[in-house]
């Protein structure tokens, strides 16, 4: 059967349902076809981008309906259709918990805006005149959604995409520039006020003694995130000393679940020795890689020492042992970026905050102070 025809079928159905229903899934379309992976996938990505599908992970197909699935624009006045402007969201290719997350939250959100959304994977080799000049070539491109990976943009790399000619967004910046070209923005998560909301819940459960396994890579946000912790312990008179904070020294695109591992196997005996109840990492995802060295050592998570970290992602709902975790929601931070780049005007404000949440699982238990 041919593509063509396998895509509009999965679209008249999608049309024909309302809004949520959950269609047949990747496999199901594949044995129904008899056709290959690359020829679903194409058919998929492409009624997604047009607004027809939304796929949502661990749910599957839903039809988006038909209010929502409109991928042209009628010019006001005079009757003509125009192509509905792009958004260009581009990520780095290596793994992230919360990447998923992002990437869904940009989905759902461009076709409430009816916006088409591009997206754009970069590799450690992709310089950034190779991003501009790939940017460039887009055609009717709003503006650029820029999702900074732990590499420090240089003043260079910031003019390069200051001269482009649309809006560009520092999505979660982890990295504080205190000049930014006049058509770059950048949304800054509040990761002090994470640290501080992570201690506070510590504290209020009656934990003291604090260690901190900094196994990411450093950026100005990690380390404003370590910073409120024990800005907050330092101010109720409970210190986290700094033989407690173990620093593992990754750089950036290394694997940083990998030395979360490592760190804690390298530190077992100061963590044991000084009575340390929770330990605090860079990810929730490097929490979890730190449960087993722990275990492997004869302490139990959370009964002897619990878990904590930064991001969520839906799976730890169904984990036994999942982590306290303090994260932002892509959405708040996706959606002033879109309206910033689908403003025709010139916006006072370069710089907005996003505030964090937090989740408690199963992984820290309360603890006599």
């Amino acid at each position: 059967m041919k593509y063509v025809k396998i895509k509009e079928i999965i679209k008249q159905r999608a049309l024909n349902a309302p809004p949520s229903q959950r269609l047949p899934g990747f496999r199901e379309l594949m044995q129904e076809f008899n056709v290959s992976q690359s020829t679903i996938t194409r058919a998929l990505n492409e009624l997604e981008s047009d607004g027809i599908i939304i796929r949502k992970w661990g749910v599957g197909i839903l039809a988006a309906g038909k209010e929502n699935s409109i991928t042209v624009l009628q010019r006001p006045g005079n009757g003509t259709i125009e192509k509905a402007r792009k958004v260009l969201f581009s990520y780095a290719a290596y793994y992230s918990g919360g990447l998923w997350n992002a990437l869904n939250s940009v989905e759902q959100y461009a076709v409430q805006r009816r916006v088409n959304v591009l997206f754009h994977k970069r590799t450690q080799a992709t310089s950034m005149e190779e991003f501009v000049d790939y940017v460039k070539s887009c055609k009717k491109l709003a503006g650029v959604i820029y999702c900074e990976d732990t590499h420090h943009l240089s003043e260079k790399e910031l003019a390069l995409l200051g001269a482009l000619p649309c809006k560009v967004i520092l999505h979660m910046s982890p990295f504080v520039y205190p000049e930014l070209p006049p058509n770059v923005y950048i949304g800054m998560p509040d990761e002090s006020a994470a640290g501080r909301m992570m201690a506070k819940y510590l504290f209020k459960r009656g934990h003291r003694r604090i260690g901190i396994i900094a196994h990411s890579p450093k950026t100005d946000g990690s380390e404003a995130f370590f910073n409120g912790i024990l800005a907050y312990y330092k101010d109720h008179d409970a210190k986290i000393e700094q033989e407690w904070i173990f620093r593992s020294g990754t750089r950036p695109w290394e694997d940083s679940l990998a030395a979360a591992t490592q760190s804690v196997r390298a530190h077992i005996n100061e963590i044991r020795a000084a009575g340390l109840t929770t330990l605090v990492f860079s990810s929730a995802d490097g929490a979890l890689a730190g449960i087993r060295p722990l275990r492997d050592n004869a302490l139990s998570v959370p009964e002897d020492v619990g878990i904590a970290g930064h991001g969520d992602m839906p799976l730890f709902a169904n984990l036994p042992d999942a982590p306290a975790t303090v994260f932002f929601d892509p959405a708040e931070a996706v959606a002033p970026a879109i309206e910033i780049i689908l403003a025709r005007k010139k916006c006072s404000i370069q710089r907005f905050r996003i505030e964090p949440h937090f989740k408690c699982y199963n992984g820290v238990s309360r603890c006599e102070a």
